[in-house]
């Protein structure tokens, strides 16, 4: 397919996109310079709007509209379809940098939510995916447009991790199997997106006042090694991780922010917000903080993983994308 003239701003001039920054399953350290380049993009697709003449370079080196990565999974309901369970519980937080940063955004807290995708079956399309064990951990807080992630493991990582220990348990006494095929179903974007949209509809509040995402105990090698990256460069504003309060805001315009959206704990957030314009509107990541969550638990303070926050706004998209890609 030829390259299309003069589209989304853009002249035939502009170096095309590398097809790999559109890979969502990264298998290779992320690259500090790769996940600025990465960062950008992401950025940049956010930023475009489904009823303008953007345009996004496909991984099968064609270019496509931007209505072409509206998710096809939109509702809550299938949820269940595709062998997914929601149970909630009532879990009280101890004191933590993080009921600190929730009460200074007059965040509340909510229910937590157990998101695990625990049946076989046949999806609406007659196709059957097995059980695989993934699961989100979330607390979802409509009313002020929050969501906590606590825990993501998906489907296909579940499985690949399943597929390792039968290669250990040699013999044939591997505990849990792997299944053959996982359910279509099962990125962190579309879950987060879908349990956000059922929360919000049963406590009659509107999808698109989504403001921050919280991914906490960030324990990801590739997050880690860009966050050591950061801290390592000269004239960084993270040049240690402190609590909440005392930890800067970078904004998404800054590279260092784009670099963090890069990472497997960024862009599921990112995802979200593109695969999903129909029922958010446009919306981008402003900026980003990450912080130490420390937790006193009887007088004593226990340093737990970094919290990385993302703060979410709308984009008047008759703004000109500012940066070339």
């Amino acid at each position: 397919m030829e390259r299309p003239q003069n589209r989304g701003r853009y002249t035939n001039d502009t170096p095309l996109i590398k097809p790999h920054l559109f890979t969502r399953w990264d298998t290779q350290q992320l690259a500090y310079d790769s996940a600025v380049a990465k960062g950008r993009y992401l950025v940049y697709l956010m930023c475009a709007s489904t009823r303008t003449d953007f345009w996004y370079w496909h991984a099968d080196r064609n270019w496509r509209g931007l209505a072409a990565l509206e998710s096809p999974f939109q509702h809550h309901n299938l949820l269940e379809e595709y062998g997914w369970t929601m149970t909630q519980t009532w879990v009280p937080r101890r004191i933590s940098e993080l009921t600190v940063a929730g009460g200074d955004l007059g965040l509340r807290q909510c229910k937590y939510i157990d998101l695990a995708q625990e049946r076989e079956g046949r999806d609406p399309y007659g196709a059957a995916f097995g059980e695989t064990g993934g699961q989100y951990q979330l607390d979802i807080d409509p009313r002020n447009g929050a969501i906590f992630v606590f825990n993501s493991i998906s489907p296909e990582q579940n499985n690949r991790a399943r597929q390792e220990r039968n290669r250990i348990y040699s013999n044939g006494n591997s505990p849990l199997e792997a299944v053959p095929v996982t359910p279509a179903l099962q990125r962190c974007s579309d879950v987060l997106f879908l349990a956000y949209q059922r929360m919000a509809e049963w406590e009659n509040q509107d999808i698109r006042k989504l403001r921050y995402v919280f991914r906490c105990s960030i324990i990801n090698a590739d997050t880690r090694a860009v966050l050591r990256q950061i801290m390592e460069a000269p004239n960084t504003p993270m040049r240690t991780l402190k609590g909440w309060r005392e930890s800067p805001w970078i904004s998404i315009w800054n590279e260092q922010a784009m670099a963090l959206l890069a990472t497997p704990n960024g862009h599921g957030v990112a995802w979200l917000l593109i695969n999903h314009k129909q029922s958010l509107g446009v919306k981008i990541v402003r900026r980003i903080k990450v912080f130490l969550n420390s937790t006193r638990d009887e007088g004593v303070t226990v340093d737990m993983p970094w919290t990385m926050l993302l703060e979410i706004a709308d984009w008047p998209f008759d703004i000109v994308w500012p940066y070339p890609l």
